[in-house]
């Protein structure tokens, strides 16, 4: 009776040890995804802010001015720059 109940137990505190393991596991992949996605779109908002320091460089069109052009880049580049930094925390503050 005792050695059964002791088995009992151990395979109760077995089972929330996995559960815990696996919600972990969880945590960290959801994090992962969201850190990949976010790292896309800052390196989508300096493609951008390239791309707009490019048009600037080119003289500017009808649609956007060369001035203004840039001032949209610098504002891509500093999301970006966000970005970055936000993912950087989060990978240093990982769970």
């Amino acid at each position: 009776m005792g050695n059964s109940l002791k088995n009992y137990i151990h395979n109760i505190n077995l089972y929330f040890i996995a559960e815990k393991v696996i919600y972990y596991m969880i945590i960290t992949v959801t994090i992962d995804v969201l850190m990949y996605w976010q790292f896309k779109l800052g390196m989508s908002f300096m493609k951008l802010a390239f791309n707009m320091e490019s048009w600037e460089a080119c003289g500017g069109g009808a649609e956007l001015s060369g001035e203004e052009a840039l001032a949209v880049g610098n504002k891509y580049i500093d999301k970006a720059l966000e970005i970055f930094e936000e993912v950087s925390l989060v990978n240093l503050y990982r769970i």
